[in-house]
């Protein structure tokens, strides 16, 4: 049986309110959410795309064009995560795991890196090649190395629906005062 979940777009960094159907765990159709306080019901073409791009994810194996990134800038609640007069900045762009995309993460992943910094000097910040003092990258060689993750998947071999945005399991549990989950 299908039903119409609320979650939040995750393709760019204000993700906007949508809701999307499932089958299954499985996105099936996607839709403006209307009662969402910021989008109220806007629905740019980048998220009437949510589930082709999760399918070039995780069901073709293929790094989208316009692949989805999720920027966190710590710094602003927390000074202390850079030096003075700098700031931190987190990117996460999901791709398959090795399973699914077997490639060359040596030869791959400084050219999605580059691609990534590009289209944030676009969106955001113009100048960001040459502001950069430091930055790390962690592909699924890593995951798999450092932390063991079959095929190198941080994001399970095959997400579903519930494993995601405002769906995902919370730290605080919503139902039992002052029970949080961590680790």
């Amino acid at each position: 049986m299908s039903e119409w979940k609320p979650t939040a777009c995750l393709i760019c960094s204000l993700n906007c309110g949508i809701e999307v159907q499932t089958e299954g765990g499985h996105i099936t159709r996607v839709r403006a959410d209307k009662a969402h306080p910021i989008s109220q019901g806007y629905l740019c073409e980048k998220a009437q795309r949510y589930k082709g791009l999760l399918d070039d994810i995780y069901t073709n194996g293929v790094v989208p064009e316009d692949f989805a990134i999720y920027l966190h800038h710590p710094t602003v609640t927390d000074p202390g995560m850079a030096p003075a007069g700098k700031s931190t900045f987190y990117a996460l762009v999901p791709v398959s795991h090795m399973g699914k995309m077997p490639v060359n993460w040596d030869e791959v992943g400084p050219k999605l890196e580059k691609m990534i910094l590009d289209e944030l000097g676009r969106r955001l910040i113009p100048d960001i090649h040459d502001r950069i003092v430091t930055k790390f990258s962690y592909a699924p060689k890593d995951f798999k190395a450092d932390l063991n993750a079959h095929m190198g998947s941080a994001f399970s071999l095959e997400p579903v629906l519930w494993q995601s945005a405002w769906l995902r399991g919370h730290n605080r549990d919503d139902v039992i005062e002052n029970y949080y989950l961590v680790g």
